[in-house]
């Protein structure tokens, strides 16, 4: 996905679904994509969030080694949009890549789409594709 944005500098904003609907399995199945992902790519850099209604930061994608749950309410992906339009705004030089990793159930009409890349990863169980109205979905399969 990554050598579909066009090469260049890609920061990566990695968020993490710990609303109440994501038990400790899951998080752990979440965190294990992520550790993946962060190691086969070794050149990314990137920033993590945990979020429910609102974002906790966690800090750097590299340096975070155990996944821990930090909320535990409903979901909301407006924190989530806004972020990533922020990060977005606050440096044109790099492309800015949201990842987040969710089963996808919460509102997806109350916010504006990022003018960045968007890639939904979706929990077993999760939402249909067709749910969410904006960027790319992969699976999370067991």
């Amino acid at each position: 996905y990554l050598d579909d944005l066009g090469g260049g500098k890609i920061k990566v904003a990695l968020f993490m679904d710990t609303s109440g609907s994501v038990d400790e399995q899951l998080l752990s199945e979440f965190f294990a994509e992520v550790k993946f992902a962060v190691n086969a790519l070794p050149n990314t850099e990137g920033e993590m969030w945990y979020f429910d209604t609102e974002l906790y930061p966690e800090g750097d994608i590299k340096d975070i080694s155990e996944p821990q749950i930090k909320g535990g309410g409903g979901t909301s992906f407006k924190p989530v949009m806004k972020k990533l339009q922020e990060l977005h705004e606050e440096d044109a030089s790099s492309q800015v890549l949201g990842i987040v990793f969710t089963d996808g159930y919460a509102r997806v009409d109350n916010w504006k789409e990022p003018d960045c890349g968007l890639l939904w990863c979706i929990s077993p169980g999760g939402v249909d594709n067709d749910y969410l109205p904006s960027g790319d979905v992969v699976r999370i399969h067991k």
